[in-house]
């Protein structure tokens, strides 16, 4: 996992499997930029090849925690299958869900 600030966001950039054993690595930088308010939180899903519903239960707390100062939740560039699993499970009506990081970055 990798953060890179960008104005008042930042931008978590996943790379692999997000599972049980990996989504505590992506929940730490989510909290961190919760806790210092950024807006929005942009999580690069570019590279993520699978996530589990430990993986999709941490996006979904942020989602959650971010709205308790109207911050904005952005999810780059999921590759087919991780963008047709939030399809399936209906995830996809309340993430922001972009194409790729630069549309995520700019809207």
């Amino acid at each position: 996992v990798q953060v890179e600030e960008r104005g008042s966001g930042v931008v978590v950039t996943v790379d692999g499997q997000v599972d049980m054993h990996t989504s505590p690595d992506l929940r730490r930088p989510l909290r961190k930029a919760l806790g210092g308010r950024r807006t929005p939180i942009i999580v690069d899903l570019g590279l993520v090849s699978f996530i589990d519903s430990s993986g999709l239960a941490t996006l979904i707390e942020t989602r959650r925690d971010i709205g308790d100062y109207d911050g904005e939740l952005r999810l780059a560039a999921p590759q087919p299958p991780v963008k047709n699993l939030f399809r399936l499970s209906k995830l996809s009506s309340i993430f922001q869900i972009y194409d790729t990081l630069d549309e995520a970055v700019e809207a």
